[in-house]
């Protein structure tokens, strides 16, 4: 996005993106499928994006940042956003035709466990260049990054840790719970980020360095402490034929995915699995999220959490209630703009190593639904293997 490290628009972008995330989150929750699951910015949308900016724009190391002016700098990156934009809102509106139609109700049908592991397995695999490019800018930081998230969430998930309660029956008493199975990705962030944090305080880092916690000193400091993000912040969203047809690859993946997981969803919340009236209603609901992404400005469509579910099957709390709540969090999240900025100054090091983790957990994901094919005939193990060749 030819962005300097300590732009405070980066801030902005990622409040965009949260506050997005909790609207659609609501109205997927109580409109929508009505399961208990997060909606947020889908991974699938990743690949498109870098293609359209490639090759619609100069490279953003061709250009010289540091002679432009401050209004000169924004208009590189908005213009990118901006063609993003339109693909997404275009695209986009495919899906809620796809959901009103009544179409996807009979795609479902065709919609199985064979379709949705390769679908999502690629679509992982195909991420990995993304994490590595961004882990490569400091390979110790984010291989440190990578092996404490799977310590922690492998070898520690177990633990029990005691904190202190209160309850009226009990009054103040110690209670456990295994934080370290809620929260693995948070602590694995604080833990790298202070490690960055101690290694720039004592300068062990070079000054041109991307694990320096310095480089983005001045997106806290410039970001505003509130805003409230609004449709076409970034400017009118412009069109090319080439960007909406890459973005409608990206959406039709995506319901692909939504769709195996909102059957995951209610096969962990004990339920019947959805109708297709309801799936349909969702994937219109999903869509209008996207537009809504679109039109606000955050880069990526939205999309259901796997991630989600795989927490509800750990806590066994799938409420609805909660992840309306959940959402209402996100919305205020949104709007705090000190709190986003610190989401947008974790180093890259430590982000590339967080999504090496993440883009292999999708690829698990992607691969779980295997135990529910039968792979003993020749017909289906060729169906299976042939989208993941090159």
């Amino acid at each position: 996005m030819c962005m300097e490290p300590n732009d405070p628009y980066r801030g902005d972008i990622v409040s965009t993106i949260i506050f997005v995330s909790g609207i659609i989150t609501i109205l997927q929750v109580t409109f929508g499928i009505r399961l208990p699951i997060i909606q947020g910015a889908n991974f699938a949308y990743v690949a498109p994006a870098i293609t359209i900016i490639t090759y619609s724009f100069p490279a953003c190391d061709s250009l010289d940042l540091s002679t432009m002016t401050a209004d000169e700098k924004r208009e590189q990156w908005q213009i990118r956003m901006r063609e993003l934009q339109g693909a997404i809102v275009v695209s986009s509106v495919f899906q809620v035709l796809l959901g009103l139609s009544g179409a996807v109700g009979v795609l479902m049908r065709f919609v199985t466990p064979l379709t949705v592991v390769p679908t999502v397995t690629t679509l992982g695999l195909s991420l990995f260049s993304v994490a590595t490019a961004q882990a490569s800018s400091h390979w110790g930081i984010s291989g440190l990054t990578v092996v404490l998230l799977v310590f922690i969430s492998q070898y520690l998930k177990n633990v029990q840790v005691p904190y202190p309660f209160y309850s009226r029956g009990r009054g103040f008493h110690v209670n456990r719970a295994p934080i370290f199975t809620y929260f693995p990705l948070l602590l694995v962030i604080c833990i790298t980020w202070g490690v960055c944090g101690i290694l720039t305080k004592l300068n062990l880092l070079p000054e041109e360095s991307k694990a320096r916690t310095d480089v983005t000193s001045d997106l806290l400091r410039d970001s505003s402490w509130f805003r409230i993000p609004y449709p076409g912040q970034w400017g009118v969203p412009s069109l090319s034929v080439g960007g909406v047809m890459g973005m409608t690859a990206a959406v039709f993946a995506s319901v692909v995915e939504s769709i195996g997981d909102y059957q995951a969803c209610a096969r962990v919340s004990e339920r019947l699995t959805p109708p297709a009236h309801a799936v349909n209603r969702a994937v219109a609901c999903e869509g209008l999220g996207c537009v809504l992404a679109g039109l606000y400005g955050t880069a990526s469509g939205t999309a259901s959490y796997t991630g989600n579910i795989i927490l509800i099957g750990i806590t066994r709390v799938p409420s609805r209630r909660v992840i309306q709540v959940s959402g209402l969090v996100m919305l205020l999240t949104g709007m705090c703009g000190k709190l986003c900025a610190v989401f947008a100054s974790i180093p890259l090091p430590v982000l590339g190593g967080c999504l090496m983790f993440m883009f292999s957990l999708v690829t698990g994901i992607g691969l779980a639904p295997l135990q529910l094919i039968c792979l003993s005939g020749w017909r289906k193990t060729p169906a299976l293997c042939r989208p993941g060749t090159r």
